[in-house]
């Protein structure tokens, strides 16, 4: 027979481990089935790989510049995706990461609604239950699957800080050991080395929790722990920023992304912003009805510090709304990225509640939900986002379930031929691949021509690609057409795990060819999921 601790341990890994795994199962699915972008997620496959890392592609430094800590400072990230490689050759280390990063996802929200639970007085067993709804929910967001379907490596960062400032609340409430201040500490540095601007979100989410607790009132404890919350999140985006621009020599991307040359110049009217924001309400509803949960539950419930969610959310959100990239306004992809680092806005401000408020108290071990505004405000809020998350697209990343999960498993013995493949690929000349076949290998190819970068079909001879990958159907078809334009026949061969490739003969005269055709036998090579 299991003791009791190890019952809730199995309780508490379990779901975390499935999502682990289940990141690991979307994840080959998308590089050896799908396709993967090569930007972002060949991009930082090349990076750990490259003798010379942490050097970005050729292809990409004219643009980008030959650093990836030029555009963002992924030292923690970059770290662990180094690791992993002692273990695992590319990709295959990067998979791990995204898989290790969703499964950290669902131990952040786990432990995140645990502690709410708790400070409601919710007793063990219905708080683990809880908590392994929000394993499973939380990930299958917007949150999580953003950053898994479009692979990006910032919520590794978001999700380490969120359980450390969880860590950290639950010491300051209810007393600790010293290595559980200590882990919450390891944790914060971690998160913030992920990228240069998540120490910033720190310090957005305590002035939320300052500003809501009623700041006057505040003990000298309160003020000490705000403080040094506050200072490490606003020293540690000050220093990684300065390392950035002195050290590494960038200008950051902050005028590419977000602000533009001359600052803010696009804002040209009031209708402009009207017309983003009215996009915004549209595409996020999830992270909408969020906010709105919890400015009800703070206002029915008397609980003011349930708007520390809400105003913690309102910086980021405006900086997206007027951005220049007009991919930005919608929080798409990977861009609720802090918004775990925001749910943990309400237990900060409960835990520099202004003295004399008894909320808070260690847990009574009360086993009733009913009337605990904070336990209903998240298991809300966590629906909501849960429901966003598994929408269609382009909003959602619903498209996982009813497209690429129906892909065949990928084994090791397919893996392997795929590689093999690419490697006799790429012995030939006059060539050129795909984002997905670069991704797989971007050190191999690093000297080889991108389908969508060919601007004269007469210098490729033999391309290869997958023909279902979302993003790379009208290059190959653009190819085939630069192809029969010049009288040149095209040869279709099918290759391991859906790979495709295709090659022409010298000038055979004229032909009666169309795209359509060669490009409808590659799909034939690489059939559509459930089909």
């Amino acid at each position: 027979m299991l003791g009791p601790r190890a019952v809730r341990f199995l309780w508490v890994a379990g779901p975390v481990a499935a999502q682990v795994g289940f990141g690991l199962w979307v994840a080959l699915l998308l590089f050896y089935r799908a396709g993967a972008y090569f930007l972002d997620a060949g991009f930082y496959v090349f990076a750990v790989a490259s003798s010379e890392a942490p050097r970005t592609p050729e292809l990409v430094q004219q643009a980008w510049g030959d650093s990836v800590f030029l555009t963002h400072t992924t030292i923690s990230p970059m770290a662990v995706m180094g690791l992993l490689r002692v273990l695992l050759p590319i990709p295959l280390n990067f998979i791990a990461y995204l898989a290790l990063q969703h499964g950290l996802l669902a131990a952040t929200g786990l432990t995140i609604t645990v502690t709410v639970c708790r400070v409601n007085g919710v007793g063990a067993r219905k708080s683990a239950v809880l908590g392994t709804v929000a394993a499973i929910f939380l990930p299958l967001s917007n949150i999580g699957l953003g950053s898994l379907a479009y692979p990006h490596i910032e919520i590794f960062g978001s999700s380490a800080i969120a359980l450390g400032i969880t860590l950290l609340v639950r010491t300051w409430m209810w007393g600790a050991a010293r290595q559980i201040t200590v882990t919450a500490w390891a944790l914060l540095a971690v998160g913030v080395l992920a990228r240069e601007d998540l120490g910033g979100h720190i310090a957005i989410a305590t002035v939320a929790a300052v500003l809501v607790s009623s700041p006057r009132s505040l003990d000298r404890s309160a003020k000490i722990r705000a403080s040094l919350l506050f200072g490490f999140g606003a020293a540690s985006t000050i220093l990684l920023l300065a390392w950035q621009r002195v050290v590494v020599g960038s200008d950051g991307s902050f005028d590419i992304s977000y602000s533009g040359t001359p600052p803010y110049a696009h804002i040209t009217s009031v209708w402009y912003l009207v017309e983003r924001v009215m996009f915004m309400l549209g595409s996020r509803l999830d992270l909408v009805t969020g906010m709105v949960v919890f400015v009800m539950v703070g206002v029915v419930g008397r609980r003011r510090e349930m708007f520390a969610f809400p105003l913690a959310c309102l910086p980021w959100i405006l900086l997206n709304i007027t951005s220049v990239d007009p991919n930005k306004h919608s929080l798409g992809i990977y861009g609720m990225f802090p918004m775990v680092v925001y749910l943990t806005a309400p237990l900060v401000a409960l835990a520099i509640r202004p003295s004399g408020d008894s909320t808070g108290s260690a847990p009574s071990g009360n086993d009733g939900i009913a009337g605990r505004p904070h336990v209903f405000g998240y298991l809300a809020v966590l629906t909501t986002l849960f429901l966003g998350g598994i929408s269609g697209p382009p909003n959602g990343g619903g498209y996982l379930f009813y497209s690429l999960l129906r892909y065949r498993l990928v084994s090791p013995a397919l893996i392997s031929a795929v590689h093999d493949d690419i490697e006799q690929f790429h012995s030939r000349s006059n060539i050129a691949i795909d984002d997905a076949v670069m991704s797989l290998d971007p050190v191999l190819f690093k000297q080889t021509t991108l389908i969508r970068n060919v601007s004269d079909a007469s210098t490729v001879d033999s391309a290869l690609f997958y023909p279902n990958f979302l993003l790379g159907s009208g290059n190959v078809t653009a190819l085939f057409e630069g192809w029969i334009a010049a009288d040149r026949e095209i040869t279709i061969t099918c290759r391991s795990g859906g790979l495709v490739e295709a090659s022409v003969d010298t000038d055979n005269g004229s032909l009666e060819q169309t795209s359509a055709g060669p490009f409808s036998r590659a799909q034939r090579c690489h059939p559509a999921p459930g089909s």
